[in-house]
């Protein structure tokens, strides 16, 4: 089952503080952007942030112990996306503190382009 428009606009409501966001449809849910880094997914009228090792103990911290399964159908295929604690989402400040979290985990996540790197002199040439 997917989200309500409803919870998406809830969620993006409580999250405007972190400015402009955007979503769209993605692993049977909702992909929500910051900038274009991916850093939460709604499913089942559910959010899930983006975890990492610097921000995982938050959520152990809450009960919060397994990673959102992708595609209902690979039921062993997890992706590192916690749902928020209840707490959390009742106190939109701690909330939106939260969400700062995980997309400073999804900036930590980011790939350098492909065909590119860096010279040793600093500039960037294509990879061979």
């Amino acid at each position: 089952m997917s989200a309500s428009s409803e919870f998406i606009d809830y969620i993006f409501d409580l999250l405007k503080p972190l400015g402009p966001l955007s979503q769209r449809r993605m692993f049977g849910g909702h992909c929500v952007y910051r900038d274009g880094f991916p850093f939460a997914i709604i499913f089942d009228d559910t959010l899930y942030l983006k975890v990492d090792d610097e921000n995982r103990d938050d959520f152990h911290a809450h009960g919060i112990h397994h990673s959102i399964q992708a595609f209902d159908k690979s039921p062993d295929m997890t992706i590192s996306y916690y749902e928020v604690p209840a707490d959390i989402m009742e106190d939109p400040e701690a909330l939106c503190a939260w969400a700062r979290t995980a997309f400073a985990v999804a900036l930590r996540a980011k790939r350098p382009k492909k065909g590119k790197r860096k010279s040793a002199a600093g500039t960037s040439e294509k990879a061979k």
